[in-house]
């Protein structure tokens, strides 16, 4: 009986070691911030207290009753009291979780207000197939319905011309686009590391979708070309998509950053990278990331895409998951003031995706979906639990990690609704809306509409003169150059060498015939 009362004691005793420590480490890491007390480092504090810091606390109690002392009595009050208050927090949490379970759904969420909504529209005939030329791997039409449908459905209005407004105004807090804002397009191109070869071997985006985007900002909304500029800092955009988007809009902005060396960017920045001036200078944001898992952060979704919104993508690798707000490295890109309070729209090209081996390589699912939200938390808890009802690989890593933390933090509303590959896609903090084909003003329907005929192109005579080709003859070379430096000395008054549209002729224009001289 002796040998099991010591047995017991030591079992207590290191039950209050545990307890005690995770209450330091609770209390030093919450500090005096409150909202901390949630993070997932403190949510394991918070369960160590519960489980050993409080029972251990009870064990002793008779023996602190019998103390004669006063302060301490006092001490071990408070003590106490503290102790019962995280136990208290921590099953109120569990009771939570345990409720949102009974109702079909993952207690795991997050986020501030409101249900975000997020639409997910699908249609099977959407893409052709990824071998195919760049201007045959989707039905244009299809994608063009596909968009004006989602925008319809996400703002509940009956036109694409009246969904832009409300995106404004909800963004503005009831103010509409005013002529001359600048409006910044994020697309990737990670893989564009080859021009149109890289691209043919997977995960670059497809041409279709950001001229359904166009489409709407210019022929719906009636946006001046000249005030869209569609970027990724850290890379180049390939032929097919600088000739696919000139086509159809020839005035719009194709990724000056990149265009010019060194790139262009501004003093804004975060862990020493710097943002480029198109997203800086812009009064809007719209981002359009792709459906793809990622070796290195599980995922490359909305919250990743931005890493081309600098001018060195690497300096926030090493911290994806790391476990508090300010040092993970999403969460401090994503909360910046550039990316935060100036994003309006996230539009995923999900026509094609990668369900493992991502970010390059071929598309090995056709999801033939396309992602909306205002909320790029919101959009991407859906995506992963897409991909997740997919089996997909995330390489051993939740990349679920920063997701949690921006809810927690307020960047949006975390949810998920999968256990393994089991999802219910049911959510209490975001409003779903699943749509196949149609959704637009009177909700989600199966029943599908007429497709809007597609822009006709505009023919281009000289598609290549903003890679520098001044004499139009379809390849970069030497007489370009000499083209370029008779009109820079002023021997020559023509603007055949203003490549960038900017009106004159200047060193940015060689620097545009240098990279497309090099095939950059």
């Amino acid at each position: 009986m002796t040998k099991l009362r010591k047995f017991f004691e030591k079992v207590f005793f290191n039950s209050w070691v545990v307890g005690l420590l995770s209450l330091v480490w609770f209390l030093f890491r919450t500090g005096l911030k409150p909202t901390r007390a949630i993070y997932p480092c403190q949510q394991l504090a918070r369960i160590n207290i519960a489980v050993f810091g409080l029972p251990a606390l009870l064990f002793f109690w008779g023996r602190f009753k019998k103390c004669p002392k006063f302060r301490k009595k006092v001490f071990f009050s408070a003590f106490f009291v503290l102790l019962f208050l995280i136990s208290f927090l921590e099953l109120s949490h569990y009771l939570k979780n345990k409720r949102l379970d009974s109702l079909g759904l993952v207690g795991e969420i997050s986020g501030a207000g409101l249900p975000s909504r997020v639409v997910w529209i699908t249609d099977d005939r959407a893409g052709t197939s990824y071998s195919q030329a760049w201007e045959s791997k989707a039905n244009q039409a299809i994608v063009d319905n596909m968009l004006d449908e989602a925008v319809k459905g996400l703002t509940d209005r009956s036109t694409v011309a009246d969904a832009w407004t409300k995106v404004f105004s909800d963004h503005n807090g009831g103010r509409d686009y005013a002529a001359e804002e600048k409006i910044a397009i994020k697309v990737n191109f990670n893989n564009s590391y080859s021009g149109d070869q890289g691209c043919n071997e997977g995960g670059c985006p497809t041409v279709q979708v950001v001229r359904a985007l166009l489409r709407q900002l210019v022929n719906n909304k009636g946006i001046s070309q000249g005030n869209i500029t569609v970027y990724d800092t850290s890379r180049t955009f390939p032929p097919y998509y600088i000739n696919g988007i000139r086509a159809f809009f020839p005035n719009v902005r194709l990724n000056p950053d990149a265009d010019v060396w060194p790139v262009c960017t501004v003093a804004d920045s975060v862990n020493g990278a710097r943002f480029g001036c198109a997203v800086a200078g812009a009064n809007y944001l719209i981002n359009m990331p792709l459906l793809r898992t990622h070796s290195m952060a599980g995922v490359t979704l909305s919250f990743k895409n931005h890493l081309g919104s600098t001018n060195t993508s690497s300096a926030f690798h090493g911290a994806f998951f790391n476990l508090t707000s300010d040092a993970n490295s999403l969460i401090q890109l994503n909360s910046h003031p550039l990316i935060k309070n100036k994003t309006i729209l996230i539009v995923d090209d999900a026509i094609f995706g990668l369900k493992s081996g991502g970010p390059g390589g071929m598309p090995n699912i056709a999801p033939n979906s396309i992602f909306v939200s205002s909320d790029p938390v919101a959009v991407d808890s859906v995506m992963i639990d897409y991909l997740d009802s997919l089996s997909a690989y995330y390489t051993g890593k939740d990349p679920r990690v920063a997701y949690r933390l921006a809810g927690q933090i307020g960047l949006g509303n975390f949810a998920t609704s999968c256990s393994g590959s089991s999802c219910s896609f049911s959510y209490s903090n975001i409003d779903l809306q699943r749509c196949n084909r149609v959704c637009g003003a009177s909700g989600p329907t199966s029943t599908p509409t007429r497709v809007p005929p597609t822009l006709t192109p505009t023919l281009i005579p000289c598609p290549l003169k903003g890679r520098g080709d001044a004499t139009c003859d379809g390849i970069i070379d030497i007489l370009d150059f000499e083209i370029w430096r008779r009109e820079f000395l002023g021997i020559d008054t023509t603007t055949k060498a203003d490549f960038d549209s900017s009106g004159g002729v200047t060193i940015l224009d060689f620097e545009i015939w240098r990279r497309g001289f090099l095939g950059q």
